[in-house]
């Protein structure tokens, strides 16, 4: 890379460090940081959604050589916390990274509810957030 390259790449690195954009949180153990390279889809566990179950699930997750080891759910309602591990122990890191870090999955319900389940909308800033926001759903058509 040249030199000016190298320069501008070093300037708009410190820019969004400085504005807090793009970087991803380090581990708790202060390891290196902790970046996602693949994760499945998650989903909102139909039941909860015509349950009108909602709430937030807190996960200790630890990282080894780029797999997920071990979660430990902090908090959250219970029917929701399946799906969040579930959803979790499919992440994969960089193969050197190893380390903890706490995860939240916000889980919401808005608007009336319908009769067929559609797509949810997801928000990921991962590794340490992920957002489920949906529609609740009637199991049995409303007259």
């Amino acid at each position: 890379m040249s030199k000016p390259i190298q320069i501008i790449t070093l300037i708009i690195a410190a820019q969004l460090l400085a504005s807090g954009q793009g970087s991803p949180p380090t581990s708790s153990s202060g390891m290196a940081r902790l970046l996602v390279t693949h994760a499945d889809v998650p989903t909102y566990p139909p039941l909860c959604r015509a349950a009108q179950i909602d709430g937030v699930v807190e996960v200790d997750v630890t990282v080894k050589e780029g797999t997920v080891t071990a979660t430990e759910v902090k908090s959250g309602p219970k029917l929701l916390i399946a799906a969040t591990t579930e959803n979790i122990k499919t992440w994969r890191f960089d193969s050197q990274a190893t380390g903890a870090f706490v995860v939240r999955f916000v889980y919401e319900l808005k608007g009336a509810a319908i009769n067929e389940i559609d797509n949810p909308t997801i928000e990921l800033k991962l590794p340490g957030l992920v957002r489920i926001t949906a529609t609740p759903y009637h199991t049995t058509p409303t007259p």
